[in-house]
């Protein structure tokens, strides 16, 4: 068996390949993935002045610090992933 055959390749470290595959995310999908790994698991929902909790599309964008009337968070993660 060939030295260059697959089977003698040095498989990637998985930090690594996370880290290219982070690098080729959109900026905004890159931040947001970074905070929901990080303290998200930290920050509670809010609840409106009606008594209504704020949606998981307002809470993403919330966390990824970006403003939910001009960006679709959910639908930019489907696109992106499909």
């Amino acid at each position: 068996m060939p030295v260059e055959s697959e089977v003698f390749a040095i498989p990637e470290d998985e930090e690594s390949t996370l880290r290219v595959l982070m690098e080729q995310l959109p900026f905004t999908l890159r931040y947001a993935i970074k905070r929901f790994m990080g303290d998200a698991k930290n920050i509670p929902r809010i609840k409106h002045p009606d008594n209504t909790r704020e949606t998981t599309e307002e809470y993403l964008c919330r966390l990824a610090g970006v403003d939910g009337k001009h960006v679709n968070l959910s639908e930019l993660i489907r696109d992106h992933f499909s």
